[in-house]
């Protein structure tokens, strides 16, 4: 099972620029899916980690003070990552990031019919940082 992005990092990471000549010249960091972890399941949901790799391509470090996304999967939503570290990626460096997320039963059903129907997950996270 792939997970499929359809996530925007430059417009997270463009709000932590914060100058206005640095737009043009943000690279999108590179995100990918490590792997997922169960870390814990209730009756009304739970709590996954995701593990991913953060490449920044840009001549200059990223740093973060916290992360807030929302996660989609086939235009319902999922869960919300809420992300409280400092964190960097270095100029031409990967970053590993442990992101939680917290899920509904509600949402799920659409992450599995997907994953049924086209072998992989299509979803979408939209966010601020």
């Amino acid at each position: 099972m792939k997970l499929r992005t359809g996530f925007g990092w430059a417009a997270l990471f463009a709000g932590a620029a914060g100058c206005a000549g640095i737009g043009a010249n943000l690279k999108e960091p590179e995100l990918r899916l490590d792997h997922v972890i169960v870390r814990g399941i209730g009756l009304t949901g739970g709590t996954l980690d995701f593990v991913v790799d953060v490449h920044n391509p840009n001549d200059f470090d990223l740093r973060g003070t916290e992360l807030r996304v929302g996660f989609d999967v086939d235009d319902s939503h999922l869960g919300d990552i809420e992300y409280d570290d400092d964190f960097s990626v270095n100029r031409g460096d990967t970053t590993r990031l442990t992101l939680p997320l917290r899920f509904d039963w509600a949402g799920v059903g659409s992450a599995v019919r997907s994953a049924l129907g086209y072998g992989d997950i299509p979803y979408n996270m939209k966010g601020e940082i």
